[in-house]
């Protein structure tokens, strides 16, 4: 049996189609031993189920699709050709017998695009979370669409230090900013909610897969945007600090992420310069700036926050000369209590 012909209806997805659909969209060679216990494919695939679900509404009537091999062939077809959405259309009408409505192609054709390149994308997006970055596309094609969505041309030239304090486990437990975990790439380092939170793009198997078609010659993202992301998934989850590991797979454990995004190695002092970054320069600018301008508002908060160790060390010098007077000040009151006492009671 054809691994791609299994339902997508199905709750489950067994190793040989999740080989035979990485294999067929990022032409790569797993085998299926490869994902029989393989947490980071786990992750992406777990998201693969979840927007899938908006093809069960109406018994499936609301798409054209039916296995996980309607999806792959509608990703190959974007795959040969710079078609734009009308272009594509035709194409599939072409391979079906049977007439298609318009709705339910549109439908099948953002879910499979949402699939491959984890950004939502068209007039008919399923399951977009409110807030979420939807890039229209109705003319173009998908390789037009992300280039003028992720471009390198910066906007922003304030200059900002990247230090080692800069990373996601300080910007939530120092500068009190929430972390979001996103499954939208054209959310990554994005600020929400008033700037009290960023989302952060954690499917870092999903990026090397693309990478891996990349490697064939093979680009829909501009290239340099797959390579950068990684080097911000280092920046923040730094592989070698035990402490960003220890904290991310507490968040992993709860919400199904990518285990090897902390494992995109390390980037040294020139490497964390910010004009090593073109695509994510200015949202790195600006969660940098919000990082810097955030004050602690709680003691556990203080006692982390060494980005300015003069100002720390003075703080906390302060706070036990405060508590030593007061403990001081309570020892003579005590003190001062019992001989008025015993004065009273020889």
């Amino acid at each position: 049996m054809d691994p791609l012909s299994s339902k997508i209806l199905h709750p489950q997805i067994s190793p040989q189609s999740k080989c035979a659909i990485v294999n067929a969209i990022w032409s790569t060679n797993f085998s299926p031993s490869d994902f029989r216990s393989n947490p980071p494919a786990d992750s992406y695939f777990r998201n693969y189920l979840k927007h899938c679900q908006p093809a069960l509404r109406g018994g499936g009537n609301s798409t054209i699709l039916v296995t996980h091999g309607d999806i792959v062939n509608i990703i190959q077809l974007l795959q040969e050709a710079h078609r734009d959405r009308i272009g594509l259309r035709t194409r599939i009408r072409e391979t079906h017998a049977e007439p298609l409505e318009d709705e339910a192609l549109d439908n099948s054709i953002d879910l499979a695009v949402r699939l491959w390149l984890m950004i939502p994308i068209g007039i008919f997006s399923h399951a977009v979370i409110p807030g979420q970055t939807v890039l229209p596309w109705t003319t173009g094609s998908i390789s037009d669409i992300l280039t003028e969505n992720f471009n390198e041309k910066s906007i922003l030239d304030t200059p900002v230090k990247l230090g080692k304090v800069f990373n996601a486990i300080n910007i939530e437990r120092i500068a009190g900013i929430r972390i979001i975990w996103t499954d939208n790439l054209a959310d990554h380092l994005r600020m929400r909610d008033d700037d009290t939170g960023v989302c952060i793009f954690h499917y870092a198997s999903f990026l090397r897969y693309h990478q891996a078609r990349e490697s064939n010659g093979s680009y829909i993202f501009p290239k340099g945007l797959l390579e950068e992301t990684l080097r911000t998934l280092a920046l923040l989850l730094p592989q070698h600090d035990p402490s960003t590991g220890k904290w991310y797979r507490k968040y992993g454990n709860k919400r199904s992420l990518d285990s090897s995004a902390v494992k995109c190695g390390q980037l040294n002092s020139e490497d964390r310069q910010i004009e090593k970054f073109s695509f994510w320069h200015d949202r790195l600018v600006i969660l940098k700036q919000v990082f810097d301008d955030a004050e602690p508002s709680t003691v556990k908060q203080w006692w982390r926050d060494r980005r300015k160790r003069v100002q720390w060390y003075t703080f906390w010098v302060a706070a036990l000369v405060l508590a030593l007077t007061i403990l001081f000040g309570l020892a003579q009151c005590i003190e001062g209590g019992l001989q008025a006492w015993k004065a009273f009671h020889p």
